[in-house]
């Protein structure tokens, strides 16, 4: 028996999966976060063209908030993975999420337009580390492999982003915010209805492979990464990044307004 208002579709055994309730929704976040950049680089001429705030003034927020928003939650992020409420957190997170985006099409002062896609970008560096460490925590040896099918989800979502935002230009953001509001209710709505997963302590602390401490950080007893392996991974996504973030914050708009391409060619630029 579950509260009262919960269908009785979502009461079924929690029994199964790796104990954090929310791995297989990250498989439709990671298709969410392809659209999300997707949209960022076709919609945001859009918003450019509608408040006169340049496009790569709000690419760059976005950036920015990628940076501060694990610095500022990865400890945070320890503490929810260790209590088992992972539920709670990704609901949270994308909900805030789809504030920012829904704000997006709403303002043209440049200042409050900067602070939503340093929001946004905020929240899905957060759901993005969440996402991480979680796979790296349950998986084990098999993260490679998952995080593959991941990054597969994120591919789709930004080959088809582009055609969302041509198909309804202004509505893409609000398209997008109910996509991501819809995802976080139903997440939070099962955590209430459910509970958290069976067996969750074990499955989620461990004990056996690592050390889990209050504090919410979860020590491995294995060998830290090398310094050297550390670096190049970090060079690596410094540079991914930069180029990533151009095209689809550029690219875009560059065809359409240097070489006059129609927005459905276009569009396979981003």
């Amino acid at each position: 028996q579950g509260p009262p208002g919960c269908p009785r579709g979502l009461l079924v055994s929690a029994a199964m999966g790796s104990g954090s309730g929310v791995l297989q929704a990250f498989f439709l976040w990671n298709f969410v976060r392809g659209v999300t950049v997707g949209i960022a680089g076709t919609a945001t001429l859009y918003v450019a063209e509608q408040t006169g705030v340049a496009q790569g003034l709000m690419a760059f927020s976005r950036g920015v908030g990628m940076i501060c928003g694990p610095l500022l939650m990865s400890k945070l992020l320890g503490k929810l993975i260790w209590s088992g409420e992972s539920q709670y957190g990704f609901g949270s997170v994308l909900a805030f999420k789809a504030l920012c985006v829904l704000l997006v099409p709403r303002l043209s002062q440049a200042w409050a337009l900067c602070l939503c896609f340093f929001g946004i970008g905020a929240a899905m560096a957060v759901l993005d580390t969440f996402n991480i460490m979680l796979v790296g925590r349950l998986l084990k040896a098999r993260s490679g492999a998952e995080l593959a099918k991941y990054d597969l989800c994120y591919g789709v979502g930004g080959m088809v982003a582009p055609y969302i935002a041509i198909l309804v230009h202004r509505h893409s953001w609000d398209v997008l915010a109910t996509v991501d509001l819809v995802m976080a209710v139903w997440v939070i709505r099962r955590r209430a209805c459910i509970g958290k997963p069976t067996d969750w302590k074990q499955k989620i602390r461990n004990p056996e492979k690592g050390v889990a401490t209050k504090n919410g950080s979860m020590d491995q007893v294995s060998q830290s990464v090398p310094p050297k392996v550390l670096r190049a991974g970090l060079s690596f996504a410094f540079i991914s990044q930069i180029g990533s973030t151009s095209i689809s914050a550029w690219g875009f708009a560059f065809t359409t307004k240097r070489f006059g391409f129609s927005e459905e060619w276009a569009a396979l630029v981003p």
